[in-house]
């Protein structure tokens, strides 16, 4: 479990107390990575404000909550929330139904939505680095996360033995991870 840092309590709970200066530490701190992930998606500077104010609240009512802890950095964590607000902003602006959004990002009150938020973004980071890998590798790993037994693997790749689909999904798993850790992004989801 990431061990919360005092500036990141600090910013909870001056979040949580509407410390206005708390509020314009975040803003100067914040504000121009949620700008360039908004405008990086078809979005404006005045959509940009609207998502980090969205984002403000949302973190003031999780910060309300009795046993609310961040179990990632406060950047991590107000960067999520603020992506999450902004792909429904997008939904809603291109009149698409938001039914396939909710589909798949579900809030029960029962899970920790900062954990849900980051296990789905790691799920989709790790899905587009697989996307850069060759066919290949990319079809032997997919075959082994659905749970296909090597003998499977072997018989629908048509590989020579058992022996040689393990050692291949060994190397594209190590070109996986390499391709991981070289992104800029990683990271974030430390």
């Amino acid at each position: 479990m990431t061990q919360l840092s005092h500036s990141d309590q600090r910013l909870i709970e001056g979040i949580a107390k509407g410390n206005y200066k708390i509020l314009e530490e975040i803003y100067a701190n914040h504000s121009s990575a949620i700008l360039k992930m908004v405008k990086n998606n078809n979005g404006t500077q005045e959509d940009a404000k609207d998502v980090m104010q969205e984002g403000l609240v949302v973190v003031f009512k999780k910060s309300q909550k009795d046993g609310f802890r961040l179990t990632s950095s406060f950047f991590t964590f107000f960067y999520s929330v603020c992506r999450n607000i902004w792909w429904r902003m997008l939904q809603k602006k291109n009149n698409k139904q938001t039914e396939t959004i909710d589909k798949t990002f579900q809030v029960n009150a029962d899970i920790d939505i900062e954990k849900e938020i980051l296990a789905r973004e790691r799920q989709q980071f790790y899905l587009k680095k697989m996307k850069e890998m060759s066919a290949g590798c990319r079809q032997l790993l997919e075959l082994f996360l659905e749970g296909k037994s090597m003998r499977e693997i072997t018989s629908l790749l048509n590989f020579g033995s058992e022996g040689y689909a393990r050692k291949r999904k060994y190397k594209c798993k190590q070109q996986l991870l390499h391709k991981v850790k070289n992104d800029p992004n990683f990271r974030e989801f430390l």
